[in-house]
């Protein structure tokens, strides 16, 4: 009767551990088939990131190409805008050295009128350069100034696209960082799985 009843009991025990194991067992597969959907669900967003991540970059060296084109025609006006203005000092210079001309020449009066009329239309001939001169570069200053704009703007942008970049790649590895964690946790609950596989074949065996 005592071994009767130490069996019953020992029976009884090993149900109750195979009824748990079996529950445990029921539990791990619902977690690994979360787990599963989880990465699945992951997977399309991380290859979104990854093309928005792409089209950032060519955006970005776009950007930049065009900052560089920029940077070149400033370079271009600023060195037309100084040429300009050399010839602008050497036609005043040319302008005074005639004035002063004009003012001490000891010739007599007839070629004084003559020189005198010559000066003059020279005179209004500088005036008239030093007037186109002075607009071509005025016209070149506010090109100047618009270049400048322009790349402020496009620096400015390409600032903005930069920090979208950064975080869009800061997503995307903590993205990759819980699908590697939940991996892990994957590869645990198989092996859990496995254990309590192993675990209830014997437990069933002894029963």
């Amino acid at each position: 009767n005592s071994n009767l009843l130490r069996e019953d009991l020992m029976l009884n025990q090993l149900e109750k551990s195979l009824k748990t194991t079996r529950s445990e067992n029921e539990r791990l597969k619902k977690d690994l088939k979360s787990l599963n959907s989880s990465i699945k669900t992951l997977l399309p967003k991380i290859k979104k990131i990854e093309d928005e991540v792409d089209s950032f970059q060519e955006k970005i060296n776009r950007t930049d190409e065009k900052m560089m084109k920029q940077r070149i025609e400033k370079e271009n006006f600023q060195k037309n805008l100084q040429d300009l203005r050399i010839q602008l000092i050497e036609l005043e210079s040319r302008r005074d050295q005639i004035t002063y001309k004009k003012k001490s020449g000891e010739e007599t009066k007839e070629e004084i009128n003559v020189r005198q009329i010559k000066v003059n239309k020279e005179v209004d001939d500088l005036i008239h350069q030093k007037s186109e001169i002075t607009g071509e570069i005025q016209s070149k200053e506010k090109n100047l100034k618009l270049i400048n704009a322009e790349i402020q703007k496009q620096r400015s942008l390409l600032n903005l696209k930069k920090e979208v970049f950064r975080e869009t790649y800061e997503e995307l590895e903590q993205i990759q960082a819980k699908i590697a964690s939940d991996q892990k946790n994957k590869e645990h609950i198989l092996e859990e799985l496995k254990n309590l596989e192993i675990e209830s074949s014997k437990t069933e065996q002894q029963i």
